[in-house]
């Protein structure tokens, strides 16, 4: 298996690549975040990874239901680090 690395942002929850090739639809694709991306709390770490599973399914909701869920989960991680 060959691999190509391009350099990307996380732009309002996406993923944005810089100079890519169009991807074919499916196409499998591995994410590599730099140490110092990922530093800072571990409280933040673990909130950005509750979401992760279901950033995809969020898409179709408005921002006021988003929002309202991710204040529910902010309180919940909160009251299990407090």
């Amino acid at each position: 298996m060959s691999v190509k690395t391009y350099e990307g942002r996380i732009e309002q929850g996406q993923i944005r690549l810089r100079d890519v090739p169009l991807l074919p639809e499916g196409a499998r694709v591995y994410v590599v975040i730099p140490e110092s991306e990922t530093s800072g709390s571990a409280w933040v770490r673990e909130l950005y990874s509750l979401f992760a599973a279901v950033r995809e399914e969020a898409a179709p909701y408005s921002v006021e239901k988003v929002d309202a869920d991710i204040d529910a989960a902010v309180a919940a991680v909160r009251d299990r680090h407090a």
